[in-house]
Parts: C-alpha cells; sequence; structure tokens
C-alpha cells in the first residue's frame, strides 16, 4: 500500500510570525460587513427590502396633552394678568434723584425689617408649591401667658376638681349615647372609680412652612405659610390614605380566612372552629338579639295589680326608646350596629353576615388609624388623661380617655376615649344551658 508523504512544516523566526499576524479587531470587522443575504432552500437568494417604521409627529395622545397644557398656561395667565395693574408714570431727572436719596434713607432703616422669612396672610389666596417643612420646636417661657395660666391650673385643687368632673361628665354622657356601649352597660349608668392625672406640655406643638404664590389684593408675591400640625396631619393623610388601605387590607384578610375555612370545612379538613371570626360574631349576634327580645318583652304583673291600658303601654315604649339620641361629641369609638334578624323584613335586602364582619373590621381599622397615635396638645391647653369607670345594670365598662383643656375657655377642645375593659354582672356560658 502506497503512502503519501508527510507535509513539512518549516519554522518561521518570532519577528516574522508577529509581523505577518492579523490584528485581533480584523475577524470582527469582517464579520460585521460580512453580507447579510438570506437563500433559500434551493440556493437561490432572497430579495429583501430594510423597512423603517417613523412614529407620526401628531398623534391624539401629544394633541391632548398640548391642549391641556395650553389651557392650564392661559387660565393661569388670565387670573395673573387680572391681578396686575400697569401704570406707566414719567418722572423728570430732579425728581428721579431727590426719590433715589429718599430711598437710599429708607432702605437702612429698613434692612432689619427684611431680616426673615414673610408669611403668607390668612385672608390672601395661597397656592402651595413646595412641601412642607418642619420649623424648630419652640418652648413656653416663664414670661408667657400660657405658662401663667398653667401656673394658676396647677395651685388652684378644686379647679382641678372641676375639670376631672368635667370629664368624667362628658364620658358618662357619651357612653350613654353610644348603642353598643350602652347595651352592655344597660339602664341607669353612673359614674364609678376614675383615675384623672394632668401633664403640662413644656412647648406648642411643632409647626410647620411651605412656600407658594399668595395672591392678595393687588399683588403676587412668593411667601411662606405657616402650617400647624393638625392641618399639616390632614394633608398628609389626604395625599397618602394609609388609614383606609390598612382598613381595606383587613377587611380583605377576613374575608379571604373566612372563605378558606369554609372550604376546608366543606372538605373535610377541619371542623368549625368556635374561636374564629364569624362564629364569635355569630355569638355575639345572638347575645344582642336575646338582650332585645328581654327588653322588648313586658313585664309580668302579679294576679291583684291592675293592668295597663294598650295605648299606655304603646306611649310608654315610644316615649323609652332603647337607644337613646346621638349628639356630636368629641369621641372616635367606631359605631358599626350589629345586625338584628328580624322575622318580619325582607332578608333579601339585608347583606349578609361576610360583608358586615368586613364593614365592622374596616370601620374598627379605620377609626383606629385615623388620628395620629400620639396628638400634641394645641397652644395654650394641656392635656388630662387616666381611666374612667361606668357602671349600669347589667356590667361596666373602663375607658382609656385623654383630652385637651384649654384653661381660658373653660373646656375641653377634643376628648379620645377607647375601651379598656368590658364586664358583665351576670356571665353566662357560651356553650349554651
Amino acid at each position: 500500500m502506497h503512502r503519501l508523504p508527510r507535509a513539512l512544516a518549516f519554522p518561521r523566526q518570532p519577528s516574522q510570525v508577529s509581523r505577518w499576524r492579523p490584528p485581533l479587531h480584523t475577524p470582527r470587522i469582517q464579520r460585521r460587513w460580512k453580507s447579510r443575504t438570506p437563500y433559500g432552500r434551493d440556493g437561490e437568494p432572497m430579495r429583501h427590502q430594510v423597512v423603517r417604521f417613523k412614529s407620526p409627529s401628531w398623534s391624539l395622545r401629544r394633541v391632548v396633552t398640548l391642549g391641556l397644557y395650553t389651557g392650564a398656561a392661559y387660565g393661569f395667565g388670565r387670573v395673573l394678568w387680572r391681578q396686575l395693574d400697569i401704570e406707566i408714570e414719567f418722572v423728570e431727572e430732579e425728581e428721579l434723584a431727590q426719590n433715589q436719596q429718599g430711598q437710599n434713607a429708607l432702605g437702612e432703616a429698613d434692612e432689619a425689617a427684611e431680616e426673615g422669612p414673610f408669611y403668607a396672610d390668612e385672608n390672601s389666596i395661597f397656592i402651595p408649591l413646595t412641601w412642607s417643612k418642619q420649623m424648630p420646636r419652640s418652648y413656653y417661657r416663664g414670661t408667657d401667658p400660657e405658662w401663667s395660666e398653667f401656673i394658676r391650673v396647677a395651685k388652684d385643687p378644686p379647679r382641678q376638681k372641676l375639670i376631672y368632673k368635667d370629664l368624667t361628665t362628658v364620658i358618662l354622657t357619651g357612653s350613654a349615647q353610644h348603642p353598643p356601649v350602652a347595651r352592655h352597660l344597660g339602664a341607669d349608668p353612673k359614674i364609678g372609680k376614675y383615675w384623672l392625672d394632668i401633664s403640662f406640655p413644656d412647648g406648642p406643638p411643632l409647626e410647620y412652612e411651605r412656600q407658594g404664590i399668595e395672591i392678595g389684593d393687588g399683588f403676587v408675591a412668593w411667601s411662606t405659610q405657616k402650617v400647624d400640625a393638625e392641618k399639616q396631619w390632614r394633608t398628609q393623610r389626604a395625599l397618602v390614605p394609609k388609614a383606609a388601605a390598612s382598613g381595606i387590607w383587613a377587611a380583605s384578610k377576613v374575608m379571604a380566612g373566612i372563605q378558606w375555612r369554609r372550604v376546608k370545612q366543606y372538605l373535610g379538613w377541619e371542623e368549625v372552629n368556635p374561636m374564629s371570626v364569624e362564629e364569635r360574631f355569630r355569638l355575639a349576634i345572638a347575645m344582642s338579639q336575646r338582650e332585645d327580645d328581654k327588653s322588648r318583652r313586658p313585664k309580668q304583673t302579679s294576679p291583684g295589680t291592675p293592668t295597663a291600658a294598650p295605648n299606655a303601654a304603646a306611649s310608654t315604649a315610644t316615649t323609652n326608646p332603647i337607644t337613646p339620641p346621638k349628639s356630636n361629641l368629641p369621641w372616635h369609638l367606631p359605631n358599626v350596629k350589629l345586625p338584628y334578624a328580624d322575622p318580619d323584613a325582607d332578608t333579601s335586602s339585608s347583606p349578609p353576615l361576610d360583608i358586615t364582619i368586613a364593614r365592622h373590621v374596616f370601620s374598627a381599622t379605620l377609626s383606629k388609624l385615623w388620628n395620629p397615635k400620639k396628638a400634641e396638645a394645641p397652644r395654650g391647653t394641656f392635656l388630662v388623661e387616666g381611666i374612667v369607670e361606668v357602671n349600669g345594670g347589667t356590667g361596666k365598662v373602663i375607658f382609656d380617655v385623654s383630652g385637651f383643656y384649654d384653661p381660658r375657655a373653660n373646656k375641653f377642645v377634643n376628648i379620645n376615649a377607647g375601651i379598656r375593659k368590658v364586664k358583665r354582672w351576670k356571665q353566662r356560658p357560651k356553650g349554651g344551658p
């Protein structure tokens, strides 16, 4: 068998190898400019043409956006032009020199007044254009009238007792007019034990400031506006509705939990949990219906006592309602009525139990986060806080109370009350008789 000779490789010098070696970027350039002509299965080149789609210069969105910006600029210009009065006055050179000398003399006197920011007038129209910034905290001085009033209250124990009595009276009135609380208390509510204390603040609440355009009578200026803590909280609550979002989230979680437990019960994975939300709510409804039935049931009289006429019974029923009328009191308690299964009412129009539970959870969460966790006392007021106990015929309710009292006006500016504990005089077994 004949074999071919091997190929002979002649060695090259290193200088010649590096001299004739192509650069590293050469294949990339060749690959970049390489023809990209597509070919078919039969090997014939396919004809193609590069097309570029260009967006139209005027679209509906651009026209609407331009119209909105133009309309806003035109409206702002018209409002601003109405507030401006342009006057042209011809002044001679001598009068101009005298006016300049007078302005230079008054300028030195007004330098001290020009120091610091100019705050906008309350009667002017103010358009805020920046976010509010917190100002440095200030404190009361010994010469301030607010601090002098605090000293008078601290040295007057009888006045402090009157302040405590006014607060307990407001709590008693509010508890009698609050339907869920009145249902727990029963008839004839009275004030029991209470523990209250007075705390004087070191200074007024924090203040904020924001800058914007002030439109007054005949002028338009860039000025600064002071914002109190309550107004700042309302603005922040409107821009970032955290309370409403938390209420929706809590109600959604409760609804999802109810449906998930029902699915597991239908599949036989678990039994009815008496400590679940829906079962506890159903038990509360049953207890409230039982109490309402007892209150509506006529009292039995002895055989020797004459019975009252039907008209008299009807008149007493109308004049003595179960829940007293409501009034505008500084209360921040959730007021959600429990559903009552009336046999004569139309069941199709009444909401189901799940929706009622979701409403209750949403209202409770919203009322809890609606106000700031720790509010500061307004200027000139001090804090009165403590525990108040209200006793009734069927039970007692203990409240956590806090309020701001104005000693100059001799009244409470704001009162917050939260239920601390609820206790009934007679406790019945939840499992039934």
